[in-house]
């Protein structure tokens, strides 16, 4: 019985991304395409529909929850129909309470939008640098992929098991 060649996980950069990761320390693929949603997810069946990730550094989310509230609050919104979603910010939760960014936004303020989004299902990573932040998003992509094809596989042999037995035949 010839063996299924293993398909190769591969992480999508949206064309928009301004500051993309560099992934090639991790040896894994890259594709810059462009995204519906968020500036990461994975190229894999079943995978780019469930997985979306919106990077941030502290200065542009707090601008994104200031001036372009609207335009963020659109995106946030529109991952929730992901079953993945998390936005990784380039820094630490300490860096928004103490007011650490360029912004007029309150500390409070922006803690209220992470509370409010969080509650509706949305991730926010804080990964402290961008290094860090970069690191994240590969172990992130990898465990979700690994994840939904564990599912697959799990209930194609739930399916199989069915399908015997009720007394059905495979080919």
């Amino acid at each position: 019985m010839a063996r299924k060649k293993k398909r190769k996980v591969c992480i999508a950069i949206d064309t928009r991304e301004q500051l993309p990761y560099d992934f090639r320390p991790y040896e894994v693929d890259t594709r810059t395409i462009t995204l519906q949603h968020g500036d990461y997810s994975v190229i894999y069946p079943n995978v780019s529909t469930s997985l979306c990730i919106e990077r941030k550094s502290i200065n542009d989310f707090a601008q994104s929850c200031g001036a372009n509230r609207k335009r963020f609050a659109k995106e946030l919104n529109a991952m929730r129909g992901y079953r993945y979603a998390v936005v990784v910010i380039e820094a630490h939760y300490t860096d928004i309470l103490h007011g650490r960014y360029r912004s007029e936004i309150t500390p409070e303020s922006l803690a209220g939008t992470i509370a409010r989004y969080n509650s509706q299902g949305i991730q926010f990573a804080f990964a402290g640098t961008r290094t860090h932040a970069e690191q994240f998003v590969y172990n992130y992509c990898m465990q979700v992929a690994k994840d939904v094809i564990q599912y697959a596989t799990n209930a194609t042999q739930m399916s199989i098991a069915v399908a015997d037995a009720s007394g059905n035949t495979r080919r």
